[in-house]
């Protein structure tokens, strides 16, 4: 039981970041666009991210939304 605890309350905080995020970004449309230039910047020919390229968002805005 306890380990089904901190699964989900890890979960819950994962979960709790990507709405701020996401809410975030669709009230301030500028931070949208910073974003998505980011991502662009890293995967320009729109291939998909992996947690190798982690690596590369050390000053990211997605780092800036979770340490917020």
């Amino acid at each position: 039981m306890i380990m089904l605890d901190l699964f989900l309350a890890g979960s819950e905080s994962t979960n709790s970041v990507i709405r701020f995020a996401l809410l975030y970004m669709v009230n301030f449309p500028h931070v949208q666009d910073k974003v998505r230039a980011e991502i662009n910047s890293i995967a320009p020919s729109g291939e998909m991210l992996s947690v190798n390229d982690l690596h590369r968002y050390n000053s990211s805005s997605f780092i800036q939304i979770i340490k917020s």
